[in-house]
């Protein structure tokens, strides 16, 4: 669940985005998801730009009435407990808000595969249930591990484009440095040899 509201000039967004849970992972056997609080600040009539990351105390005190909103929102929902739709190949962003808003919202591939063919409410929805039920009965290690693999080959490739970026500002770094310095030995001034003084003669 979320919710959004204009906060002066900012559009302020809670939502939660799963995570694995290594140490509940390595103790069940299996993947196990956990989630954390994270935030989408919009600036209204600004050109900075938006805001997505993990909630910090100074944002719940700051968006302090749509925090506790969202809180009390999320706990009429049900606990996370199944594979998150959000790491399932198969569902779109705008199917995951569809699911959410469903009665009861549906946040897993388990919940999914558990609803009844006459709850969907679209065609589509119907046929990412069908999905769903493959993917909890057949397939959904592999699936899994393959969204998994996907998602750290994305994190490899974002590495590698920052540290190729930071070398790149380096050496413009260097490069400033270097003219800065040839620069300033070509302004500083040259010495002179004083001139040389004429003596009068007596008259």
């Amino acid at each position: 669940m979320s919710r959004e509201d204009d906060y002066g000039n900012n559009i302020v967004k809670f939502y939660t985005k799963p995570v694995v849970d290594r140490a509940a992972s390595e103790a069940a056997g299996k993947t196990v998801f956990g989630e954390v609080e994270c935030v989408h600040i919009l600036p209204g009539h600004t050109k900075k730009l938006e805001i997505m990351r993990e909630v910090t105390d100074k944002d719940r005190a700051i968006y302090a009435p749509r925090y506790e909103a969202w809180k009390r929102a999320e706990a009429e929902g049900r606990s996370l407990d199944g594979t998150p739709l959000e790491v399932f190949p198969a569902v779109e962003r705008h199917d995951i808000i569809v699911l959410k808003a469903h009665k009861p919202p549906i946040r897993t591939v388990e919940e999914l595969a558990g609803l009844s063919a006459a709850a969907c409410p679209t065609p589509g929805i119907q046929l990412l249930r069908e999905k769903a039920i493959a993917f909890v009965e057949n397939g959904s290690a592999a699936l899994l591990s393959e969204t998994i693999a996907r998602l750290k080959s994305v994190n490899t490739e974002q590495s590698a484009q920052l540290a190729e970026l930071t070398a790149q500002l380096a050496d413009v770094s260097a490069q400033l440095k270097a003219a800065t310095a040839e620069d300033t030995v070509k302004l500083a001034p040259k010495a002179t040899a004083p001139a040389p003084q004429k003596h009068r003669g007596r008259a």
